[in-house]
Formats: structure tokens, C-alpha cells, sequence
């Protein structure tokens, strides 16, 4: 299994994580829980060809958090450098950042003061939330005057320079959705785009196949919705996918996840557990 610190059980004590649930729900089956807290898709196949492929795996369940898309597009996370993929100009990953820099001094007395000042970090939080207040607004601020020009009788020619100066709905949304799929909310500073992780996905998918393991998807709920941006590439690929939405119908937030924290509790993790293990079964594929 594949994932972040959902599949890692963050929050949960050992034996109550979904990845343990579903080795319960399986007896004389073997789950490997690769997952590590902060990893997106990029570092995720990087565990998959450097260790994951030497364990002969039959199944390679990744699961898939809709923060893989920043995550798949950053050279960083949670402070520390990472490896990063990079499109190149024929649409193929290139790996970059690697060997990962150390921390600069500068950099490590920051993280300190960020991660570990409780004041700081609630300012630093603070100061991420209203970036996306305030970019969302500004999008949205966009997109409706796009769409009110568009609207709108044409009653001059519109010069060169103001047509190149005026924003591309069209081209924002390839940046960042599927051909099929919504545009997805950019945080301050990101590349949204969901065209790496879409890659990123479908090499994955490539090279588990040639390991000859069997491939399939699960996502979390989250946003962007990850079915929106999911569903018509598994579909392409012909890769078994569950949005795991459906394993907390009618229940309320509070109820399966923690009251200051976004991962799941204990109700959480076993919902989605039993909802996963008879998808598996469904699909054959376990």
C-alpha cells in the first residue's frame, strides 16, 4: 500500500490503521504498508522502484490524497527538500532535485521556529489560509469577468496587448483539471497543475503492470474533489478505482475525524477499511 500519512494511520494507534484493518479482513494475506506521512505520488514511485519492486508484490493499492497534487508539484514539503518531477517539453517526468539539498542554516532555525512554536505556527497557518481566501477570490473575480465579456455584444476590435493581458479560462482550466475535470483551486506560491500527477499515475500504473502485480486506486475525500480529477484517467488506464466518499455517507465530519485535526479516527479508518475490503473483493482483485 501506498500512501501518506492517512495510509500511514497518523493519529491511530497500530492495529487500528486501515492498512492493518485490511490485512485483517484478509487472513493468509500479506499488506505492506508503505506509507509515509508527507509523501505525494513522486516519492511514493520512488519507493516503488527502489524497494517496493524488490518485495514481488501481487497488488499495489496506492492511495491517493487530493494534497498529492501540490505535493507532486513542489521541490519541498513540510520544510524539508524533496525530489521533484518535472514535465519536459515532450510530456515525459524528469526527475530533479536529487540528490535533495541539505537545509541551509537559515532554513532549519525557521522550520524550528515554525513547527515547534506552537504562536508561530498558528500565525504561519493564519497567513496560508487567508493566501487562499484571498486567491480564490481573485479567481473567482477573474473567471466572472471573463465570463462577462464573453457574454457581452462586441462593439470595438480588441487590441492585441489587452487580449494578451486578458485571462485565459480556457488555458487556466488545461493547467489545472483533466480535459473532463474542474478547474482546481492553486494555494499561494503552487503549481496546481494536474498534469505531473496525472504522469506520475500512469507510469506508476506501467511499471507495476510490468512487475506483474496487479494496480489499483482508492482516494480520500478531500479538495479538490480527487474523483473529478481521477476517474477518467483510471478509466483510460483500466485501473480499478473507489473513491472512498461513500464509506462516510451521513455521517458528519466530527464523527470520523479528529476535532482539530483533518486525519481520520478510529471510526474513520475502520469505515473506510470495511468499505476498501469489499471493493477488493468486488473487483477480484483481491
Amino acid at each position: 500500500v501506498l500512501g501518506d500519512s492517512f495510509g500511514f494511520g497518523y493519529g491511530v494507534e497500530r492495529g487500528e490503521g486501515i492498512v492493518d484493518r485490511l490485512e485483517a479482513s484478509f487472513p493468509g494475506t500479506e499488506f505492506v504498508n508503505a506509507s509515509v506521512a508527507g509523501y505525494g505520488t513522486d516519492q511514493q514511485l520512488l519507493f516503488f522502484r527502489e524497494r517496493g519492486r524488490a518485495l514481488s508484490p501481487d497488488v499495489v493499492l496506492l492511495l491517493f490524497h487530493p494534497n498529492d497534487i501540490e505535493d507532486n508539484n513542489d521541490d519541498h514539503r513540510y520544510r524539508y527538500h524533496k525530489p521533484q518531477f518535472l514535465l519536459d517539453d515532450a510530456g515525459e517526468l524528469r526527475l530533479t532535485n536529487v540528490p535533495v539539498p541539505p537545509l541551509t542554516m537559515r532554513q532549519r532555525i525557521s522550520r524550528t521556529l515554525q513547527q515547534r512554536t506552537y504562536v508561530l505556527f498558528r500565525v504561519w497557518d493564519w497567513r496560508d489560509q487567508l493566501g487562499l481566501l484571498l486567491e480564490s477570490w481573485e479567481q473567482d473575480r477573474a473567471k466572472d469577468t471573463s465570463l462577462a465579456k464573453q457574454k457581452a455584444p462586441a462593439t470595438r476590435p480588441v487590441p492585441a496587448d489587452e487580449e494578451a493581458a486578458a485571462p485565459d479560462v480556457a488555458a487556466d482550466g488545461l493547467r489545472g483539471r483533466e480535459a473532463t475535470g474542474p478547474s482546481v483551486p492553486a494555494k499561494p506560491g503552487r503549481n496546481q497543475d494536474f498534469r505531473v500527477s496525472r504522469e506520475l499515475i500512469r507510469v506508476l500504473a506501467a511499471e507495476v503492470d510490468a512487475s506483474g502485480a496487479r494496480f489499483a486506486v482508492a482516494s480520500i475525500p478531500g479538495v479538490p474533489d480527487p474523483r473529478e480529477l481521477l476517474t477518467g484517467t483510471l478509466h483510460d488506464l483500466g485501473v480499478p478505482y473507489l473513491p472512498l466518499d461513500s464509506a462516510f455517507d451521513g455521517l458528519r465530519r466530527t464523527e470520523y475525524k479528529f476535532e482539530h485535526d483533518p486525519h481520520w479516527n478510529v471510526l474513520g479508518h475502520r469505515l473506510a477499511a470495511e468499505r476498501a475490503a469489499a471493493w477488493l473483493r468486488r473487483e477480484g482483485v483481491l
